[in-house]
């Protein structure tokens, strides 16, 4: 066995570029999977640790509807208790207006003295903390010492806040010095007093939960809600202590499976470059194998060697990947909190925090992909015969022959057939959808070697006129097609997949942009500042009374939105709800996909509602059903009277009339949006009502022509999908990797041949025109088979995978023509640069030398 290593280890060392190629391909697949896990981890753990510290100790927590508890009820429930286990709070975001938009807080408000169970680091048993002067001091706040050395503040030093909307000035009192699993958690939080942060938030006779430690305290769970319910109002409900629907992870389930997905294609792809350097390798050996296999050795024992040097090759290119991982999720980890802020929860930038276990996984995944890929060389190292290497003049070096077309559809119809059925019967699944879509990959792989088959043919009659070296360059590629047929296949997979991510990616932006237009049909939008978790804050009364009074208005829209519990059958879950005063423009401008706008909207008090398409997706909502909503006045059911494309919230809304909605639910204004008086300027307008907002109320607003709100709307799209151009190039890049292996492969197979041609007269130059000119032959098939294929995915990915993900369809799936031909000019340049060293290293070769070598 050791001379069998040895001589593997020897093979690769006077070879190094295709193992080197080898690793890199590996080392992409898996960095690219790294990197992404690593990133999108950091973002859930920071996002999950906040949760977990701001409830400390608690095991329940009592929870109100969107307005939270009214503060008596703290005192009431405290009573229950006996004066322990219980802890009020309140929750918000704080920004820095001064600086980068990124700087997100977290506002803790809590009773020091209340939490000394619960929170023992925010009350007096925490030694440092000034809990006199936090109870005393208006805007007074203590952190974590890593907090206040990030935003340059030292103790005295005042920060002004924009909680809301509102302008807070603040002043650090101290640090709070927690343990190292809450500090984790706090690294951007203000703890503050619940006076201060009721003051902040405009809700003085408010809080947002009471956390509970209800152990050993001898009281069941549905004493302690009917008590609740009579101190906290009806609304109030017992919530057992977890993440939740909140868990980060939940909410985007979608977006991880998805980044998950492509990382692995990139990984598949580097497989195929394994194969194909392995295989190289029993080629070049296979005469010291027949030696060998003569003198004894057992054909086990080369397989097994063969499979070692891959496992060896995996271990150390996996290795390589894991460190360049670690690097790149660094850069990535601010694409993806930014998107995760755009869309899903709102939080501050968090420090890379690596999971052992998520990098020995992907770790594991390039060995696995390694040795699984090298399985068919090490089989074939096995079945070496003394007879046919030794007494067969170079008859393993023969090329592998194509299957013929019937036995191809053969091996694609079962993989074919389970990948429709998978894709049909898909409904919510996206783990399904994503193995639907491998299925198809596979059998579009089977097919690849007859696709090759024919498409040589019409090329040999294409050249046919063309002279000998041109007909040489058909023939040779086309006696060598066996084992080029997995290389040109990842080559296929790569630039398919970047042609459908350009179809997905191309529709869903029209569609967006089309929507858009539909649901933006004012002119100026008035909103608070911040993000998605910042949307239901109110706007103060006198700000929208002063914006409706702006000269040049003739339409306005008024929504109200909350965060409410809704039910229907066996869904049930915490929902946006949008009541809205709409104009008459709006109406007719939104975005029906089934149903009539009816009475929403037009402030007749009728229990009707707009589903939107994501929630009727995942709920199996239609027009008639009956929803069920949980609200602080009463309970009300409503009818969906229509359904509406939505591409803002994947979680899915319901609207209805801001009337009826009044009297389920005492939600302030959150939006605004008005229409220009014909021939009116929309920018004089903004600055109208900026100018009004701002002195009515000291409450920051953003105002916007429907203009910016659409480029802004379309440049978080663009930043969101940003991360699919990295994506793209690194499949192209292992896909490279693979042509240059699989091209090096072809010429050691045809050195004798090249070597004859050289002894018959042909001149340097026409030989390096031979090899580039079969390069070039491959990479024009692989881009010929990869715009079908590519087309596929693109619909795939835009009415299956799009849909189970996200829960919403697009207006029309576009094809981008420059995709097309940017995919085939990549995919022929790729192919061109793997040619250029084999063709000027055959192009300086001796003839002796090469027929030495063949």
């Amino acid at each position: 066995m050791r001379l069998l290593l040895r001589q593997g280890f020897r093979h690769h060392w006077r070879n190094p570029l295709p193992t080197l190629l080898t690793l890199l391909g590996i080392a992409a697949g898996v960095a690219l999977l790294t990197a992404m896990r690593a990133s999108q981890g950091t973002a859930e753990r920071a996002f999950d640790r906040a949760v977990d510290a701001v409830t400390g100790a608690a095991t329940h927590a009592i929870v109100g509807g969107p307005d939270g508890l009214p503060a008596t009820s703290y005192g009431v429930v405290r009573a229950m208790l006996r004066g322990r286990g219980v802890a009020p709070s309140i929750h918000a975001i704080a920004r820095v207006p001064d600086r980068e938009e990124r700087t997100v807080l977290r506002v803790l408000g809590v009773d020091p003295f209340g939490d000394v169970e619960l929170r023992p680091w925010s009350g007096p048993r925490a030694g440092d903390v000034p809990v006199g002067r936090l109870v005393t001091e208006p805007g007074g706040f203590v952190a974590t010492a890593e907090l206040l050395r990030r935003l340059g503040l030292a103790v005295g030093t005042e920060l002004d806040l924009s909680v809301g909307g509102r302008l807070c000035r603040a002043r650090c009192l101290g640090t709070i010095a927690p343990p190292a699993n809450v500090a984790a958690g706090l690294r951007d939080t203000l703890v503050v007093d619940i006076a201060t942060a009721q003051e902040w938030t405009g809700r003085l006779d408010r809080i947002d939960r009471l956390d509970l430690r209800l152990a050993a305290r001898g009281l069941s769970d549905e004493t302690l809600v009917q008590r609740a319910v009579a101190a906290c109002g009806g609304l109030a409900r017992l919530e057992r202590v977890g993440r939740g629907g909140r868990s980060l992870a939940q909410l985007t389930q979608g977006f991880r499976v998805n980044v998950t997905a492509m990382s692995l294609l990139s990984l598949l792809v580097g497989a195929f470059l394994v194969h194909e350097t392995m295989r190289l390798s029993v080629v070049a050996r296979r005469r010291s194998f027949g030696v060998l296999r003569a003198l004894g050795t057992k054909a086990r024992a080369l397989g097994l060697v063969v499979a070692l040097e891959a496992l060896l090759l995996g271990i150390l290119g996996s290795a390589l990947g894991v460190a360049f991982g670690v690097v790149a999720a660094g850069e990535l980890l601010t694409p993806i909190v930014r998107t995760l802020n755009d869309h899903y929860a709102t939080f501050g930038m968090p420090v890379l925090d690596l999971d052992p276990w998520q990098l020995t996984l992907a770790g594991l995944a390039g060995v696995t992909v390694t040795v699984v890929a090298a399985a068919a060389p090490a089989v074939a190292a096995a079945r070496v015969s003394p007879r046919e290497v030794l007494v067969t003049a170079n008859a393993g070096a023969a090329a592998q022959r194509s299957p013929r077309l019937l036995r191809a559809v053969g091996w694609s119809l079962p993989p074919a057939l389970l990948g429709a059925l998978l894709l049909v019967t898909v409904g919510d699944r996206l783990v399904q959808g994503y193995l639907g879509m491998f299925f198809v990959l596979a059998a579009a792989v089977a097919l690849t070697p007859p696709a090759m088959e024919l498409l040589l043919r019409f090329a040999a009659r294409v050249v046919a006129r063309l002279g000998p070296f041109a007909r040489y360059v058909v023939r040779s590629t086309a006696s060598a097609r066996g084992h080029l047929a997995l290389p040109v296949a990842a080559m296929v997979l790569a630039v398919a997949t970047t042609i459908g991510m350009a179809v997905l990616v191309t529709s869903f932006r029209g569609s967006v942009a089309s929507w858009l237009g539909q649901v933006l049909p004012g002119d100026v939008y008035v909103s608070i500042p911040g993000g998605v978790d910042e949307r239901d804050q109110p706007i103060d009364d006198a700000i929208v009374a002063a914006c409706g009074r702006v000269p040049g208005i003739v339409g306005r829209t008024l929504y109200r939105r909350a965060r409410l519990e809704l039910a229907t059958g066996e869904h049930r879950g915490e929902i946006e709800v949008v009541g809205i005063e709409a104009s008459a423009a709006y109406r007719a401008a939104w975005p029906f996909l089934a149903g009539d706008a009816g009475d929403v909207g037009t402030g007749i008090d009728a229990a009707v509602a707009w589903v939107s398409e994501p929630l009727a997706f995942r709920w199996g909502l239609q027009v008639g059903d009956e929803l069920t909503i949980v609200a602080p006045l009463r309970d009300a059911k409503v009818r969906v009277a229509a359904l509406y494309r939505d591409y803002a919230n994947e979680r899915g809304e319901v609207i209805v009339d801001a009337t009826w909605f009044a009297g389920i639910a005492s939600v302030g204004v959150t939006a605004m949006g008005f229409e220009a008086s014909d021939g009116g300027d929309p920018e004089q307008l903004a600055a109208a009502v900026r100018a009004a907002a701002a002195e009515a109320a000291p409450q920051n607003v953003i105002v916007r022509s429907q203009r910016d709100l659409r480029e802004t709307s379309l440049a978080i799209f663009d930043r969101t999908f940003a991360i699919t151009g990295v994506m793209r190039l690194l499949c192209l890049a292992v896909a490279f990797f693979g042509i240059y292996s699989a091209f090096s492969s072809l010429q050691f197979e045809r050195a004798r041949e090249i070597g004859l041609l050289r002894c018959l007269g042909a001149v340097p130059s026409r030989i390096g025109v031979v090899v580039i000119g079969q390069t070039v032959l491959l990479g024009v098939i692989a881009a010929a088979l990869a715009i079908p294929l590519g087309l596929v995915i693109g619909q795939l990915l835009a009415h299956v995978i799009n849909r189970v993900s996200f829960g919403w369809s697009l207006v029309e799936v576009t094809v981008p023509g420059g995709a097309l031909v940017e995919a085939a000019v990549l995919a022929v340049v790729a192919a061109s640069l793997a040619g250029i060293w084999p063709a000027v290293r055959f192009a300086r070769m001796r003839p002796a030398r090469a027929l030495q070598e063949g």
